[in-house]
């Protein structure tokens, strides 16, 4: 080998070991520096900070320090605007807010997110909260638990499992009890396995062919930690059903139908979170499948890997109105039927976040008259998105309204785990502007 040959080797190492090392992220910083940092942060972005008053606008400020924090070169200065980002969303009670700036700030420092968002969770529970807010709590505790799970942080899903159970007792909801408690109990099994697994894999290292060992640590990386790769090959060493299912994934070119079907199958005698990682390792080999399947095969699939993703849609309907509590936000028209704008917008701007399935919209107008038309639509915008078409409105709903002196109600229903903190109204005619005059919006509890 010669020199030139030498150098470009060298050279080849340090440019590779460089890249490692970029790639590689900090240490959240520490100290002084970073006092110094976040006073400089409130300072530069006072006034930001001071009007920001209602959830929206502490959300739209928040992202823009977020944005600021990734756009700035300085580990210090990034680390000192997203944490300013996460104070302001604290201040306001936004812990769903708090909880993605920590995904932010994991992005760009080496941090231990599972435990700051359980730190936040904690810190929530024990503040003087509505019912509902615990409620949304409750919400972000599951795939916190999945998470620590697919870790083996047993620990921390143990921790997240009480801080369920007390998010529970105090939403006063007793169904959440109950799940609580089914969150609790599927620690403590997966844990016995995890123990359990552990043993195994001891045992392994004097019998590295053991057919048992083998099925036992592979069914455990499969269901639990998800890690089909190592998981298969021990199954496949195996002389049970799994096993055989194993060895036909592990095939050069398997049916892929044939694979979905066999894990489908084997996720319904499973439960829980065993069952939701099976099915989604199922529904990878359907979609390979699809394209070449058709009728009532390829729909049966489609509705079955259907089911696994998230749901955007939003439902909404007209119900009657109901007694409430109090009013959360509301917007008003002031003015008569004949000077109505045309498709006017109506805001409801809310102080912390609004899970979309616990909004009630009311809203009160004139009544039509028997011999008038008012025929439209309603549509909705949340945070500043892009309108949905909800609900259709007709003369037959305006009448109606008369029994309830003109107040109706919206009810919003969603499979997606979605929440608003500014909810836009708008009523758009095709006919009859004087014949039902929305004045009224609010949202209650």
């Amino acid at each position: 080998m010669n020199l030139k040959q030498t150098s470009v080797i060298i050279l080849s190492v340090i440019i590779l070991t460089s890249t490692v090392l970029a790639a590689e992220k900090p240490y959240p910083p520490e100290g002084a520096l970073l006092t110094k940092q976040l006073e400089l942060a409130k300072q530069l972005h006072a006034s930001e900070l001071k009007s920001a008053q209602t959830a929206l606008q502490r959300m739209q400020v928040a992202n823009q320090l977020s944005q600021d924090a990734i756009d700035s070169e300085d580990p210090v200065s990034k680390y000192a605007l997203f944490l300013t980002a996460q104070s302001l969303y604290l201040e306001g009670d936004d812990y769903i807010g708090a909880l993605h700036i920590i995904d932010s700030i994991q992005n760009h420092f080496q941090i231990d997110a599972l435990k700051q968002k359980y730190d936040i969770l904690d810190q929530a529970i024990s503040s003087r909260l509505k019912n509902r807010q615990y409620r949304q709590i409750f919400e972000q505790i599951r795939p916190l638990i999945e998470e620590s799970l697919l870790k083996n942080d047993y620990e921390t899903a143990r921790k997240l499992g009480v801080l369920a159970k007390n998010t529970a007792t105090k939403t006063r909801v007793r169904s959440l009890e109950l799940t609580a408690r089914e969150y609790n109990l599927e620690i403590n099994s997966l844990q016995s396995q995890y123990e359990q697994y552990l043993q195994q894999q001891k045992a392994l290292k004097t019998a590295p062919d053991d057919k048992q060992l083998n099925q036992e640590t592979g069914r455990y990386l499969c269901y639990v930690n998800n890690n089909w790769k190592e998981g298969l090959k021990r199954l496949a060493l195996g002389d049970n059903n799994l096993s055989q299912i194993a060895r036909l994934e592990l095939q050069e070119n398997p049916d892929a139908a044939t694979v979905g079907e066999a894990w489908w199958d084997a996720s319904e005698k499973l439960s829980s979170f065993p069952a939701k990682n099976v099915r989604h390792h199922a529904a990878i080999w359907y979609q390979k499948a699809l394209p070449q399947l058709e009728g009532l095969v390829k729909t049966d699939i489609e509705q079955k890997t259907a089911a696994l993703e998230p749901q955007q849609d939003i439902k909404v309907k007209l119900v009657d109105p109901v007694k409430y509590a109090r009013i959360i936000a509301q917007d008003k028209h002031i003015g008569k039927a004949g000077d109505r704008e045309e498709d006017i917008v109506y805001t409801l701007d809310f102080a912390y976040p609004i899970a979309v399935n616990d909004l009630r919209v009311r809203f009160k107008g004139q009544p039509a008259k028997l011999n008038q038309t008012s025929n439209g639509d309603i549509f909705i915008s949340i945070d500043g998105g892009e309108w949905l078409n909800v609900s259709g409105w007709s003369t037959e709903t305006s009448i109606y309204s008369q029994k309830f002196k003109g107040w109706l109600e919206l009810s919003f229903q969603t499979a997606d785990n979605k929440f608003a903190r500014q909810l836009r109204v708008l009523f758009q005619y095709r006919s009859g502007k004087e014949a039902f005059v929305i004045y009224h919006v609010g949202c209650v509890e």
